[in-house]
């Protein structure tokens, strides 16, 4: 009998999960954070639920989109990925300012001191909203 209660609490907790995947707004980073949830408590599910799972088309773009949705640095390979979704540099000219000509531009990137070559790039609001592909990730939550 004890045993069947353990496994009704297990199965409740899944379900859970299961329900929490099948929300409409759902992000990639929502999605993991749950897998690896599930994959820590049941390491089983590992090989269904792992990043790098055979039913992942693009693991590296969909760490790159967990990163950039939640702030984080990508790597190369990641950036690389998501070079579609970058958007284009506007030669440090906030919204708000007004175009000035193309020499106007220079001459003031040449007064200002040079700063890191390294900056934060800037991608698409779009990214944010790819969904998790949900019957995939149902499918192969159900596999488990």
């Amino acid at each position: 009998h004890r045993r069947i209660l353990v496994l009704h609490d297990k199965l409740k907790e899944l379900q859970s999960v299961y329900e929490k995947l099948q929300l409409y707004k759902r992000t990639l980073g929502e999605v993991r954070a749950l897998f690896d949830a599930c994959m820590a408590k049941y390491p089983v599910m590992e090989e269904y639920l792992k990043p790098t799972a055979k039913i992942v088309h693009s693991p590296t773009f969909e760490a790159a989109v967990i990163k950039v949705t939640s702030s984080l640095p990508v790597t190369s390979a990641e950036a690389k990925t998501l070079e579609p979704f970058r958007r284009p540099e506007r030669f440090g000219q906030s919204e708000d300012e007004p175009a000035a000509d193309c020499a106007s531009e220079i001459l003031c990137r040449a007064k200002k001191p040079r700063q890191s070559q390294r900056r934060a790039v800037d991608y698409i609001p779009l990214l944010g909203a790819i969904p998790p592909t949900s019957n995939r990730c149902e499918r192969s939550f159900s596999e488990c």
